[in-house]
């Protein structure tokens, strides 16, 4: 086991390449699916201006949205800013984008 270091230089068993749902038992990327936004890599930098590297994480929410047109429940994994979207396009015409784009929903 001692050959086995990853690319970041943590051993294979400590690296966690992606964040792993246990209530629905897959790997779900932190990825809103009406903006896009994803996380992004950042400092934290202590008093004493000493840095670390960091991920800022999209505030995701996994939201039902009801659809008039379809007469059923949607379920979406978005962030606050897609919520505003959503609220300001409406649900229907978002996720008319979203089919175009070939997301499927």
């Amino acid at each position: 086991m001692q050959g086995l270091i990853a690319p970041h230089g943590r051993p294979w068993y400590k690296a966690r390449l992606f964040h792993v749902s246990k209530s629905k038992g897959y790997a779900m990327s932190r990825v809103c699916q009406v903006t896009g936004k994803a996380p992004i890599t950042g400092n934290t930098v202590s008093h004493a201006n000493n840095r670390k590297r960091r991920r800022f994480l999209p505030n995701l929410h996994t939201h039902r949205f009801w659809s008039e047109i379809e007469k059923r429940y949607l379920s979406l994994r978005v962030s606050t800013r897609g919520l505003r979207t959503i609220e300001k396009r409406g649900v229907d015409v978002v996720v008319a984008d979203l089919r175009a784009k070939g997301v499927k929903v």
